[in-house]
């Protein structure tokens, strides 16, 4: 074979050789962007699952944060009154209270519709305050699966209070609006502690010689969700 016929042989298979080199290179391209593409789509399709669980869990803590409950109250208010002498009273509230509430589906937010009834007795006259109410409800949970939340509420009622002296009889007997602010502590689902302010619909009565002033009410409670 001649010089020329040797080089033509030598450029012809190294040829084939750049050829055969670049659609390797090309195929295993396509095999590793087909690979990540796969990687992507298996990826974004745990991302849609696992937020479909959650939306399905979240709707499943709300289902069971919704429903009856009953609740028991303690608190306190202080009290001043004339005639029959000058009194200053801090007389011991308690009471109860029961309703329903029902959550959003996304568990952070929610309503609860009740009544409740609070009483405090003194050695010469009682108070009472009874309502029923409407309050917006937003808890924020404190752990993974959410059995545990910290929660604030607000809400009006409309409200009968009556405060009674035994020496000179009923003095207050109306009717009126009252508000609620409170802050609260919601353990396993079923139990929730709250701590709260009422304010009352009368805080000033005067009538003749007669005067009676109250402040708000503070109120600790303990409410069970059936």
């Amino acid at each position: 074979m001649t010089g020329w016929g040797h080089y033509l042989l030598w450029g012809i298979n190294m040829f084939f050789r750049y050829v055969l080199g670049f659609l390797l290179v090309g195929i295993i391209g396509l095999y590793a962007d087909e690979s990540q593409n796969q990687k992507r789509q298996v990826y974004m399709l745990k991302g849609q699952l696992y937020e479909q669980e959650q939306k399905v869990k979240l709707a499943e803590i709300s289902e069971q944060k919704n429903g009856f409950f009953i609740g028991a109250i303690l608190g306190n208010i202080n009290l001043k009154s004339t005639p029959a002498g000058y009194q200053n009273l801090h007389p011991l509230l308690y009471g109860f209270r029961g309703g329903y509430q029902k959550y959003l589906r996304n568990y952070i937010a929610g309503l609860r519709f009740y009544a409740e009834y609070l009483r405090g007795d003194m050695k010469n006259a009682d108070y009472q305050l009874g309502s029923v109410n409407l309050d917006l409800l937003a808890d924020i949970p404190l752990n993974e699966d959410k059995a545990y939340s910290l929660g604030a509420f607000a809400g009006v009622g409309m409200a009968w209070t009556a405060f009674n002296q035994k020496s000179v009889g009923r003095f207050l007997n109306q009717l009126g609006t009252t508000i609620n602010l409170g802050i609260a502590l919601s353990l396993n689902l079923k139990h929730r502690i709250e701590l709260s302010m009422k304010i009352p619909p009368v805080k000033l009565q005067e009538e003749d010689l007669r005067e009676f002033s109250s402040t708000n009410l503070y109120l600790i409670s303990y409410n069970f969700l059936f």
